[in-house]
């Protein structure tokens, strides 16, 4: 028997990154949305408005459940965005490499530009 984590599996993306083909998790109540679910591939420009529409921070994108044609668009998007929020992290005056976590987030940084 698996054991399911508590932590959803994806990548974290804006609003205005996210592409028709992505599958979504929506981390919202159903009855904040009009889609008959929580979680679905985003079928066509009209589902991507009305996600945007939403005006939620973040949404959250499986790539391994995206179309493949957007896959790695969708990896690039969210390299970048977590680019930016280390850069942000690592200046702030709590931020030890001591620290697991931060530890960790040197290491993601170190891995994202060796495979740029």
């Amino acid at each position: 028997m698996s054991k399911r984590s508590d932590r959803p599996e994806g990548l974290y993306l804006g609003a205005d990154d996210l592409q028709v083909g992505q599958f979504v998790r929506l981390e919202t109540g159903w009855t904040n949305h009009p889609f008959p679910f929580n979680n679905f591939r985003v079928k066509d420009e009209r589902q991507l408005r009305q996600l945007k529409a939403l005006g939620l921070d973040r949404f959250l994108v499986d790539p391994a459940r995206s179309d493949a044609a957007v896959r790695s668009e969708t990896m690039a998007a969210a390299r970048s965005l977590m680019l930016v929020q280390a850069e942000a992290a690592a200046r702030l005056p709590g931020f030890h490499m001591r620290d697991p976590a931060d530890r960790n987030l040197a290491v993601s940084l170190d891995a994202m530009e060796q495979d740029s």
